[in-house]
């Protein structure tokens, strides 16, 4: 039954985060692709069973940019990046 949960979960929130694209911010880990840290962002994120799927959602969204990930629909710099042009991220 744990396993089965798990495994619906992780369907979930593969499915919810699949909502937004991904691109290699300069400060993200280069030894990991996009699967990889999808994956270690969607096993870090909290479901206590309940209709969270939002909350999962935003868990995944924040893990991604903490590892130096940004939104590919929404350009953005961060504060080593040199391209002064592009608006600094949140």
């Amino acid at each position: 039954m744990r396993y089965a949960l798990t495994v619906g979960m992780t369907l979930a929130l593969a499915g919810c985060a699949s909502d937004n694209t991904w691109t290699r911010g300069p400060e993200a880990d280069p030894k990991l692709t996009l699967e990889q840290q999808r994956a270690q962002c969607s096993a870090s994120t909290y479901s206590d069973g309940k209709d969270d799927g939002e909350r999962a959602n935003q868990d995944f969204n924040i893990c991604m940019r903490a590892s130096g990930w940004l939104r590919a629909d929404r350009k953005c710099r961060t504060g080593s990046d040199t391209r002064l042009w592009l608006p600094t991220c949140e």
